[in-house]
């Protein structure tokens, strides 16, 4: 009975050793989403850029709609990273984000930047 989970077992270890099972090394999907809120008044953000990128380099943007709601589809190699946001006028945010579930909600508040 041991001997025939052998070469699966084996298999699997192979494949998270060559950092992923997918042609690309992408190993996890996971679905992001939020908004990004103007603290001088309280009210979604439109137009802010949004990143989530990992330690390894991988990076997913997008542009805030109407009500600052973002929504973004990532596929990475590692299940945590930081989420920036950032808009003409304000200073940016970040977050650091750790998907302990395939779907996570994060809000960021951008404050107006400072004037010299």
């Amino acid at each position: 009975m041991r001997n025939r989970h052998r070469g699966a077992v084996a298999a699997l270890l192979a494949c998270l050793a060559l950092a992923g099972c997918g042609e690309d090394g992408f190993t996890d999907r996971f679905e992001l989403s939020g908004r990004v809120i103007d603290a001088s008044n309280e009210r979604g953000l439109a137009g802010a850029r949004v990143v989530f990128s990992t330690d390894t380099g991988v990076a997913t943007e997008t542009t805030t709609g109407g009500g600052g709601g973002f929504e973004l589809a990532i596929r990475s190699d590692t299940p945590f990273g930081q989420l920036r946001a950032e808009a003409e006028g304000f200073a940016p945010e970040e977050a650091t984000v750790f998907f302990d579930t395939p779907r996570r909600v994060v809000d960021l508040t951008l404050r107006p930047a400072r004037t010299e």
